[in-house]
């Protein structure tokens, strides 16, 4: 048995409870969280300013939620590659700079902030977690 609050060591289980306030929110394979939780990509964007202004152009593209990061924001999208150029445009039309952007697969971190809402104990923009309930 393994015990721990870092999602990326919990992806290597076999079998994965998600735990929140105290209580089991979800369990079963990593695979299994990850499509039930509906994420298809995660875009990474990093910028040199956090802002209002930055989000709110970041939540215009994001399908299923926008989490800041230290570095800049994680955009859940189904479509990462198509978006991609259109978030470069648009954060150049209000005069922000991408540092560095980047699709992913969701983590079962990722899959812990859907289906809770919260990053760091705090409500996170756009989500839905219906499907686990």
């Amino acid at each position: 048995m393994l015990v721990t609050h870092i999602g990326a060591d919990a992806e290597i289980a076999s079998k994965v409870c998600l735990m929140n306030e105290g209580k089991i929110v979800a369990e079963g394979t990593p695979e299994e969280l990850k499509k039930k939780s509906g994420l298809k990509h995660v875009l990474n964007v990093e910028t040199p300013v956090k802002s209002e202004k930055v989000r709110a152009v970041l939540g215009n593209f994001s399908e299923k939620g926008l989490l800041e990061t230290d570095t800049g924001y994680r955009i859940y999208c189904d479509s990462a590659e198509s978006v991609s150029p259109e978030i470069v445009r648009a954060l150049d039309k209000i005069g922000y700079k991408i540092m560095k952007i980047g699709i992913e697969k969701p983590t079962l971190e990722d899959v812990f902030f859907k289906m809770t809402k919260k990053e760091n104990g705090d409500e996170i923009d756009e989500r839905d977690n219906s499907d686990f309930q």
